[in-house]
């Protein structure tokens, strides 16, 4: 079976190996092959040993049980097929026609992958690292282990894609699973050697060397090429209009904040997106041309982080909603470089959220709501953020000044 070829890919497998220059957990598999729908070790020697020891030592998390953690092994044991089995002679004849590929896929199991936020925080985020690192290069082949491919829908998976010179495909698209009915023949993807990953996400602390903005800004060089000169016009102030789902997490007073926001900023211009409709290198334009983005949690201020340095976030947050897991998202994520400017509303009264929650409403059932922003609120919010006027060390001085950057707005 005829093979494509590949250009070879540069990685430092002992530093891979002991995360010496790294957060995460990366393992360097030898001859093993994607086949249906698993890691499979070819033959049952040293190399198969060790895959299979690694199978039972490296604790991963996936999309479903996020919260847990659990072996590698339960979804994939790294054990050869049965001796004698049609898998065994299956597998056998494929390395016979075809060899072991010197091309290097990096297999992970993304986790909570239908998020675009979870993505960025646990895959792309994660890549970038290891690329910045010199660990690994454009021509390592990503293999995320998904049992479903959202890649279509999800524009996180087209940032993973920037980072590539090859196509990122699934492992279960590479290695389809292997049924008598299928008329697709079952085929073996075998390599010399494969990496396979846990990396550190949401559901870990975050810390150095983890650079969101920067690798945002990676993506967005990958996706638009050369980048213009930001225009000299007044202040563009973005709002993001959320739409396409069913949760609100929406601005329901969009409109009347678009006029008056309109007449406040004279010179400048207010204006709507709503993230991931028009692909990613529309998002990245937009996020690349404002000067301020304002809107919900939930509503995809992760786009934010394609903004220029010494742009600002506003972050509104409906009644209730506060503590460390909201701040686990985008305020402690953008505090680790302040490239962009993090801004808080917190809505003060149980009416500001739609439907209006209980006073006493828990943090997880306060998120999924409207806010109605009030304008006397974002014009403050707004007057500080240009009081700052792009300027790291005087946002910092703010923040040092009052202790937060945070607002309360009232009915």
């Amino acid at each position: 079976m005829c093979r494509k070829r590949c250009t070879p890919s540069r990685v430092d497998a002992a530093a891979l190996s002991d995360a010496s220059r790294h957060r995460h957990d990366c393992r360097v598999l030898r001859r093993v092959c994607l086949f249906n729908g698993t890691l499979v070790p070819a033959g049952s020697g040293r190399a198969a040993a060790s895959a299979a020891a690694v199978a039972a030592s490296l604790q991963v998390r996936n999309i479903f049980g996020s919260h847990q953690s659990f072996p590698l092994s339960t979804l994939h044991p790294l054990l050869p097929p049965p001796p004698a089995s049609p898998s065994a002679a299956l597998l056998a004849r494929e390395i016979r026609a075809a060899g072991f590929s010197a091309c290097l896929p990096l297999v992970w199991l993304p986790v909570w992958a239908f998020s675009f936020a979870d993505t960025f925080v646990s895959s792309v985020v994660p890549l970038f690292e290891l690329r910045s690192a010199g660990l690994i290069d454009a021509h390592v082949l990503l293999r995320p282990d998904l049992s479903a491919w959202p890649r279509a829908r999800n524009p996180a998976y087209q940032m993973a894609q920037a980072l590539s010179s090859a196509p990122l495909v699934s492992l279960r698209e590479a290695a389809p699973k292997c049924f008598a009915s299928r008329r697709r023949r079952c085929v073996a993807r075998c390599y010399e050697r494969l990496l396979v990953c846990q990396f550190r996400s949401t559901f870990d602390a975050y810390a150095p060397p983890m650079r969101p903005w920067a690798a945002a800004q990676a993506v967005a060089a990958a996706s638009r090429g050369r980048r213009g000169e930001r225009k000299a016009a007044g202040w563009k102030v973005l709002f993001v209009n959320r739409t396409n789902t069913k949760f609100s997490r929406s601005l329901v007073n969009l409109d009347s904040l678009l006029r008056h926001c309109a007449r406040w900023l004279a010179g400048g211009s207010c204006a709507a997106h709503e993230f991931g409709r028009h692909g990613l290198r529309a998002d990245v334009e937009q996020a690349e041309a404002a000067d301020v983005l304002v809107g919900t949690h939930g509503a995809g201020l992760t786009n934010a982080f394609f903004m220029r340095q010494g742009s600002a976030v506003v972050e509104v947050r409906p009644y209730g909603f506060e503590g460390a897991w909201p701040d686990h998202y985008f305020k402690e994520l953008s505090a680790l470089e302040h490239a962009v400017f993090y801004f808080q509303v917190t809505s003060g009264d149980p009416e500001l959220s739609v439907p209006a929650p209980r006073k006493d409403v828990s943090v997880w059932d306060a998120r999924d709501h409207g806010v109605r922003l009030p304008w006397r609120t974002l014009r403050e919010v707004l007057a500080s953020v240009v009081a700052v006027n792009h300027s790291r060390s005087q946002y910092l001085d703010l923040l040092r000044v009052r202790g937060h950057a945070t607002f309360v707005s009232k009915v």
